[in-house]
Order: structure tokens, then sequence, then C-alpha cells
């Protein structure tokens, strides 16, 4: 009889205990690559082949760099500022005098680069390390998919403290790597009209 009186008891028991919590069903995470905007398109003038579309592939791959910063753009043509006053050349050997004559035009427009790629690494990383990183990255890609582009050798611009600011001068075009207090105090939010 005790045998018919716990088995009742135990029947009456809910399956589970009183201090496990219903769970809320649980939704599928979506990915942040789903969540994020596509990539601006190209200026019509680069060609197919050319390395600033497989760089902007690459950069927006990169886990270090927030995939919405990387743009890619014609500088911005500055005005030109007042030349230098002239100053009178001193001593016997006529030293000191600031002219140095008139100056070579740049090939197209007074610009060093035909296009400049900014991007900008995640906040909080930029003390670690993401700035090298994605440098070292980038021009192990240039130099693997596209060993044309002019790169300066390895060591010629090594510094320790790079102070949130990298760049690989690539021939034709520039590569800014940016924390995101660099870029705010360098370059400003960009233009409307950038592109």
């Amino acid at each position: 009889m005790a045998l018919r009186l716990a088995c009742r008891r135990m029947s009456t028991l809910p399956a589970r205990p009183w201090f496990v919590i219903d769970a809320k069903p649980r939704t599928t995470p979506v990915a942040a690559a789903d969540l994020q905007p596509p990539p601006a398109p190209l200026h019509e003038s680069i060609p197919e082949a050319h390395p600033l579309r497989t760089l902007q592939e690459h950069m927006r791959q990169l886990p270090l760099l927030d995939p919405a910063s990387v743009q890619i753009g014609r500088p911005i043509a500055l005005p030109q500022g007042p030349s230098l006053p002239d100053k009178i050349a001193r001593g016997r050997r006529r030293r000191g005098r600031s002219y140095a004559g008139e100056g070579l035009p740049l090939p197209g427009g007074g610009n060093l680069w035909d296009w400049v790629v900014l991007a900008t690494v995640k906040e909080g990383t930029e003390g670690r390390g993401a700035v090298d990183s994605v440098l070292r990255s980038t021009r192990k890609l240039l130099k693997e998919q596209h060993p044309d582009v002019p790169l300066p050798p390895m060591g010629f611009s090594r510094r320790k403290h790079n102070e949130g600011w990298g760049m690989i001068d690539a021939g034709e075009f520039a590569v800014h790597v940016l924390s995101q207090e660099a870029r705010q105090r360098w370059f400003g939010p960009p233009p409307a009209d950038w592109r």
C-alpha cells in the first residue's frame, strides 16, 4: 500500500521541478554580415582588374576594420596657399635666400595620388596593433595578387608608435588606415560629393 501511495504521489508531481524557469524560445541570431550595409559602388572609371576592387573586398572582410568605414574616392583638391615671403640673401656667399624657383606641375591636377582609400579600425583595437596588422595584410594582398603595384620597402616607414594612423603609398593610390580619433582629428567627416 505504501508503494501505491508513493507511485500516486510521484505521478501527480509536475515533470519539472519548481525552481526551473521556463526558457523563452530562442531566436536564431542574425549574423553581423547580414546587418552590414552593402559596399558603396566604386567609381565607374576604375577598371575591373584594378587593385582597388580587390582591396575593397579584402578590407571589408577584415575583422579589425569597421566595414562601413572603408571608403575609396578621389583626393579632395585643396586650394593653393600663399607663397612664402622672399628673404634677402645674407653674407658674402649670399646664403639664406628662400626663392627656390618655379615648381613643376604635377600630373592629375596637382594631386599626388589618383585615388585615396580610407579605412577605420574598430574602437578598442587601436592601441593593440590593429593599424599595423591591417597594413601588413593589405601589403601582403597587394604583393601577392598585384605584383605590379609599386610598394616601398618593408622597413622603410617602420615606427614604434603610429598614433593611430598608418599609410601605404602604392603609386597611383594611397591607403590610409586610421583609428576613430585620428580620423576625426585629421580627416573629419567626408564631404557629401566625395567619390
